[in-house]
């Protein structure tokens, strides 16, 4: 199965993310989740059927910091803010066909995809290379 996968190049978790796909028979094609050109009908695409604050990457330092609250942000602006500063999309996002996900969940990616992933491989840290610019 060929999946195309957006990551942040240096993020620890998605290393262990893309390894478990692999181990599965996966072939990802790797994509910069940062410098990917996003509109707002396509980005949305990957987040149907989730809360708006799961289309969050918690950890980015704007959230972290208190300066964005997702809560308080409609779907557009939330969409907006997420295309003016990717790091604030919760990644991986991964794209088969029609079938689009936001984050690395097992059940989610069992269910759309079949794939039989019985954990999720740990996420960042905070030593992984991709914190220090984030």
């Amino acid at each position: 199965m060929t999946l195309e996968f957006y990551e942040k190049p240096g993020c620890g978790g998605n290393a262990r993310q893309k390894e478990k796909l692999q181990s599965l028979g996966c072939l990802l094609v790797v994509k910069n989740l940062l410098s990917t050109k996003w509109s707002a009908p396509g980005l949305k695409e990957f987040f149907e059927g989730k809360p708006k604050n799961e289309w969050f990457n918690m950890s980015a330092p704007l959230i972290k910091d208190g300066f964005l609250n997702p809560v308080v942000l409609t779907e557009e602006q939330a969409l907006e803010a997420m295309i003016k500063e990717p790091i604030l999309i919760k990644r991986p996002l991964i794209k088969k066909g029609d079938i689009k996900l936001s984050g690395f969940n097992p059940a989610e990616i069992r269910e759309k995809l079949g794939l039989e992933v019985d954990e999720a491989p740990a996420t960042c840290n905070p030593s992984d290379s991709c914190h220090k610019n984030q």
